[in-house]
C-alpha cells in the first residue's frame, strides 16, 4: 500500500525510473529468466553474473525452496549465503551455500547509497506470482576472499522464473521420498 501511495503522489517532474535488467538463460531443465534491479550505465558485474549462473544451474532446487517457503510462510524470498572457503571439498556448487526463507513483512535489507534495490524488492513482494517465479537474495556473508578492510557488499535481490515452475519443482523434489 505504501509503495502505491508513494507512486501516486510522486511529482510528475521526476524522471521515469530506469527499467530493471532481465536476462534469459538455457538451463538443464529449460529456460530461466532472471531480473535484477536497474543499474543505469553499469553492465552486470562478475558477482551478478556468478549469481545468474548459480540460479540457472540450480533452478529446480531453488524454485522448490521458494515455493515451499511461500506455502509455509507466505510471500517472501529465498536468502542465499555462501559459506567461507574453509568448507571441505564439495560435490557440487549448491553445497557450499546456506539457504533460508525470509518473509516480506519488513524491509530489513540495507539501503546502499544510490541503490533502488529495496524499492524494487518491495514492488516485487507486491507483484510477483509465486506459482510462476521466486525471489532470491544473495548475501555476501563472511566471504573468505574479501580482504578485512574491504567494505561490506550489500545484498543482491533477483526475481527468477523458469522451467519447471515452482510448484512442479517442489513436486519433483518430493517425488523420491514418496
Amino acid at each position: 500500500m505504501w509503495s502505491f501511495l508513494k507512486r501516486s503522489v510522486a511529482l510528475h517532474d521526476d524522471p521515469p525510473a530506469p527499467e530493471p535488467r532481465t536476462r534469459t538463460y538455457a538451463g538443464e531443465t529449460g529456460l530461466v529468466e532472471i531480473t535484477a534491479p536497474a543499474a543505469p550505465g553499469c553492465p552486470p558485474s562478475a558477482e551478478e553474473q556468478a549469481h545468474h549462473r548459480f540460479l540457472t544451474a540450480n533452478w529446480p532446487r531453488l524454485a522448490a525452496a521458494a515455493y515451499a517457503g511461500f506455502r509455509r510462510h507466505g510471500i517472501g524470498m529465498v536468502v542465499i549465503e555462501k559459506r567461507p572457503r574453509e568448507t571441505p571439498a564439495v560435490i557440487d556448487a549448491f553445497e557450499p551455500h546456506d539457504l533460508a526463507y525470509a518473509t516480506g513483512m519488513g524491509m530489513w535489507t540495507q539501503r546502499p547509497p544510490h541503490s533502488s534495490a529495496p524499492d524494487w524488492l518491495d514492488e516485487q513482494f507486491q507483484t510477483y506470482e509465486p506459482l510462476e517465479a521466486g525471489l532470491f537474495l544473495f548475501r555476501s556473508g563472511a566471504d573468505a576472499d574479501r580482504p578485512p578492510d574491504a567494505p561490506h557488499r550489500p545484498p543482491r535481490p533477483y526475481h527468477a522464473a523458469g522451467t519447471p515452475a515452482p510448484p512442479d519443482a517442489l513436486d519433483q523434489a518430493r517425488a523420491p521420498f514418496n
